[in-house]
């Protein structure tokens, strides 16, 4: 593939973004999708993807689902539209009737230290001393993790049987960064990870990422010698020791979106 084949298949995937999905009163339709694309971080089994296209086309997404998941495509076309996305995972929200942040699922990488790492494999099967050799000579692993947030305590008792965890995974294509998750459609218990949603329904969704972590403003406020740096939203509006706030600006976006049925 020679380089003006290259470049014009870069732009044309970058030109995609120029095309809203819908006007802001009129529900984003989620395509059905069988087979169900692997979530791996490349966006190339999405095959004409309705992308709703925000950030002044530097950041677009996409809905998909099957019977049984909900799959969600995040492309962040510009980098400085990445914010601190590094560090404060990206939360999605989900309600049925209205824009609500009462419940949501964070995913976010978190550091294991060898010994958890062992642990986790050996609840797969033995692990050899060899293997776990190699692994205690690194000081630690990222784990690609997820974390209701907003449970109630009351509700449905946890299910007997295994059900389907969220999953995610973030890749690159070009200057692009990318995100897949699949989060699955049953909600058996207010614990858990879920949507309790089914195709053929309406449900609103919010995307969010960016911003000051806690840690970051703790930081910042050390480093400018700020004492009053309070919690909560506050602490995603303060200039960062660099002095470039736009580093740190959040992100959040909704869509009321139609779940396709077979």
């Amino acid at each position: 593939m020679n380089k003006t084949t290259k470049t014009w298949l870069l732009g044309a995937l970058l030109a995609v973004f120029a095309l809203s999905a819908a006007a802001a009163d009129v529900p984003v339709k989620s395509a059905w999708m069988v087979p169900p694309p692997a979530i791996d971080g490349a966006p190339t089994d999405w095959l004409n993807p309705g992308y709703v296209n925000v950030a002044g086309g530097d950041v677009g997404y996409a809905f998909a689902n099957d019977a049984k998941n909900l799959y969600v495509l995040l492309v962040i076309r510009d980098p400085k539209a990445k914010s601190t996305i590094d560090k404060t995972g990206v939360t999605l929200y989900f309600d049925e009737a209205k824009k609500n942040k009462a419940y949501g699922i964070l995913f976010h990488k978190v550091m294991i230290k060898p010994d958890e790492y062992i642990a986790r494999l050996e609840k797969q099967g033995p692990v050899s001393d060899e293997i776990k050799a190699q692994i205690k000579s690194k000081p630690g692993y990222y784990l690609y993790a997820h974390e209701v947030k907003g449970a109630s305590p009351e509700g449905a008792p946890a299910p007997d049987s295994p059900v389907q965890l969220p999953v995610y995974k973030i890749g690159t294509q070009g200057p692009m960064l990318v995100y897949e998750f699949l989060i699955p459609l049953e909600r058996p218990a207010s614990t858990q990870a879920g949507l309790a949603s089914a195709p053929g329904k309406t449900i609103f969704v919010g995307l969010e990422y960016g911003g000051m972590t806690p840690d970051m403003a703790r930081a910042n406020a050390r480093a400018t010698g700020s004492a009053n740096i309070a919690g909560g939203d506050n602490i995603n509006n303060v200039v960062g020791s660099t002095g470039n706030k736009a580093s740190a600006k959040k992100y959040i976006f909704w869509s009321q979106v139609q779940l396709a049925s077979e």
